[in-house]
């Protein structure tokens, strides 16, 4: 199950629901190092995502990801994408299981056309490691942003306020939390 199925919630008072759609050009193709994955190799994105140089572009093939750890950025300049640019066929579900789907602790990093979806807390937190250095140009762009436990997008200082994360940008996104998703909200956040 992708995690992305269910009946839309009632936006507020008056809202009808469900994503609204987001018309926006594709996202510049990626001009460095490029590595397909394919849905089969889920289980370990972790460690690929882990493991990328600076300047690399991950290129997800269709499908369902269904991961069992976090995606930690720690190398700047590492891209996570969409091979096809379309963030409905591209998911990556942490089913519940994960706390934070994508966490960024380096600058320049980009995700762009995937759908994340069903953490238990944040669906994507860019936070800066301990220190001083900052974590700047952070991308989010076309991405489906489904039922998240805590923030969709949390960012924040690290632990001493010593380092902050600017300079970064969501655009051509949405947001949506199905009925599904809405058990799921965590009753005492932190």
């Amino acid at each position: 199950s992708s995690g992305a199925t269910g009946s839309s919630g009632t936006g507020g008072s008056s809202g009808t629901g469900g994503a609204p759609s987001v018309a926006c050009p594709a996202f510049p193709g990626p001009t460095g190092t490029t590595l397909r994955v394919t849905p089969a190799g889920a289980r370990e994105l972790h460690a690929t995502v882990a493991a990328a140089q600076s300047g690399t572009t991950l290129l997800l093939e269709d499908g369902t990801y269904t991961i069992t750890a976090p995606l930690w950025f720690r190398t700047a300049g590492v891209t996570l994408r969409s091979l096809s640019n379309d963030a409905s066929k591209v998911i990556i579900d942490a089913n519940y299981a994960v706390n934070e789907t994508i966490a960024i602790q380096a600058s320049n990093v980009t995700v762009a056309h995937v759908t994340l979806t069903r953490a238990v807390d944040h669906l994507v937190h860019v936070s800066p490691p301990d220190g001083v250095n900052n974590v700047n140009g952070t991308v989010l762009y076309g991405i489906r942003f489904i039922d998240g436990g805590e923030q969709f997008v949390k960012v924040n200082p690290n632990g001493s306020r010593m380092a902050y994360a600017d300079q970064g940008r969501v655009e051509c996104s949405s947001f949506e939390l199905t009925n599904a998703g809405r058990p799921h909200i965590e009753p005492n956040p932190g």
